[in-house]
Formats: C-alpha cells, sequence, structure tokens
C-alpha cells in the first residue's frame, strides 16, 4: 500500500506530463485581499492529462524579452482551461505582470510537476501552508474525500483571503493572519506548528519559506512521522526573487546531475534541498 510520497514518485514516474507552449490569458480577477484569480487557456493543454491536485507549473511573466518564470500551481482544469491563484506582493515581478495581463494576451507555460496524491491506507490529512501556498492547500482540500479526517494550518495576510480556502465542511482549519509572511526557525507558521499532532494514519503536505519548511519538517521526522507520509516543499526562500532562487537550483541540480545523482528522485531531492540524511 503507496503513502503519499509513494504515489507522487509513482504517477510522477507512470503519468508525467510535459508541456512548453503558449497559453492565453481568459482573465485575471482580486480574490480576497492578497490574491487574483488566473484563468489561461490553450490547445496545448488538451495534452494535459492525468490532471492531479496542486499539479505545479511556470508562466513566463517577464517583459520586453527578459524571462521571469514564476510557479503557480493547478486549482482547477476543465479539459481546457487551467484557474490557478497568485499571492500579491507590491513590487514584484508577479504581481506587476497580473496588474498589466489583459485578456487574449500569450504567455509561456511549462509543466507539469506532482505535488500531491493521497496514501492509500490515510485517515488523516494534515496540510501546513503559508500565503504562497494557500491555493496549493485549497486544490488538495477540494479533491480529498469525506471518509479522510483533515486538519489545516494556514496563514494568510488578511481574515478575508479566507475564501481561498472556499467552504471546507469537513475539515478543521487553524488560521493565522500576519501582515507578513512567515520566515526561519522561529516565525509564527513554525511556532503554530509545534503544538500539532500525528497518528499511525496521518500523512501531512507541507509547503512555505525554505527556512519554515526546513524546521517544521525536521520536527516531524524526528517526533516519528516516516519520512515516507510527509511531503515538504519550500515554495520560496526569504532574502531571495524567485529569479536567483531558481538560478541557484540549476547550479546545485545540475552538479548532482553532473555527479550521477538521479534529481528527479524524491529522496535526492529532499537531500538537496533540506540538507539530509534526517533520522527516518
Amino acid at each position: 500500500m503507496a503513502t503519499i510520497r509513494e504515489r507522487i514518485r509513482d504517477i510522477s514516474q507512470r503519468d508525467g506530463v510535459y508541456l512548453s507552449d503558449r497559453v492565453r490569458v481568459v482573465s485575471v480577477r482580486p480574490v480576497g485581499e492578497s490574491y487574483v484569480r488566473i484563468v489561461v487557456e490553450g490547445a496545448c493543454l488538451s495534452a494535459y492529462r492525468p490532471a492531479f491536485p496542486a499539479d505545479a507549473f511556470k508562466l513566463d511573466m517577464g517583459v520586453a524579452g527578459a524571462p521571469a518564470w514564476r510557479a503557480l500551481t493547478v486549482r482547477a482544469f476543465d479539459g481546457r482551461r487551467i484557474e490557478c491563484d497568485l499571492a500579491l506582493h507590491a513590487g514584484t515581478v508577479a504581481t506587476r505582470w497580473a496588474g498589466a495581463a489583459d485578456r487574449g494576451d500569450e504567455v509561456p507555460l511549462v509543466g507539469f510537476r506532482r505535488d500531491f496524491a493521497l496514501g492509500d491506507e490515510a485517515d488523516h490529512v494534515l496540510l501546513i501552508a503559508d500565503a504562497s501556498s494557500l491555493p496549493a492547500a485549497a486544490a488538495i482540500l477540494a479533491s480529498l474525500p469525506s471518509r479522510v479526517r483533515v486538519d489545516v494550518l494556514a496563514e494568510a495576510p488578511s481574515a478575508a483571503d479566507r475564501v481561498i480556502l472556499g467552504n471546507p465542511r469537513h475539515a478543521t482549519v487553524t488560521w493565522l493572519h500576519h501582515a507578513a509572511p512567515s520566515a526561519g526557525p522561529a516565525s509564527p507558521l513554525t511556532t503554530a506548528a509545534g503544538s500539532v499532532e500525528v497518528g499511525a494514519g496521518t500523512e501531512v503536505w507541507l509547503a512555505a519559506e525554505a527556512a519554515t519548511v526546513r524546521t517544521i519538517r525536521r520536527r516531524l521526522i524526528e517526533e516519528g512521522l516516516p519520512r515516507t507520509r510527509l511531503h515538504a516543499s519550500a515554495y520560496w526562500v526569504a532574502g531571495q526573487t524567485s529569479t536567483e532562487r531558481d538560478a541557484h537550483d540549476e547550479t546545485v541540480y545540475t552538479r548532482a546531475a553532473e555527479s550521477g545523482r538521479d534529481v528527479n528522485d524524491l529522496t535526492v531531492q529532499d537531500e538537496l534541498e533540506f540538507g539530509d540524511p534526517v533520522p527516518a
């Protein structure tokens, strides 16, 4: 019986989809106080099958011929259109792009990376998300069957942003609201995660700032959560732009691949991202 990590690995290998094409902007509209909802469509998306909740992709939000790839997660897909939510941050490339985007604009897209699949024996799912990963958590939450007990630890800038999660009747949600996002070992999200409890049937999906994720992940593993029941992703790095982070990751992963490592292996990715080994 496969766990969350084993299922992500399996669907990535068996049902991988890689697209590199252009899509058209259908709409960009505000949601809550801190997000916009983006809808894109394109003939290339007919090849995006099967779709899984919170699949990750990138759009080139650069201008004047200067690429600026920014990561998003699929909130909904109807066979021809992708809907996704973008967290706004003043002065960033993505926020400027969202403010200027018009219906019909064409934008390059590459994808997709699988980021969630429910384990076969999971009866409890814990989602831990900051403002950047809240849209992905929302997609995961909407996909979970009613038989699964769900707890969500969610951080967002404003109470108005709770709309991103929809109406999760089958989940217990603990909200943290901070104007500045959590970052680091002493951050509010890290502190709040210190009181979460996991059991034998628990699987955890965790995504936030890199140092925050590293701290929470290590504590969960050291307290007995099997690594295969935990999927953790660093969505951003404090003090780095997305462009700087991508350049750093390209260097790290290229060196690992040149040394013979399988950089598509989730265990190798953990080592590169979080400085494993961590006691299992």
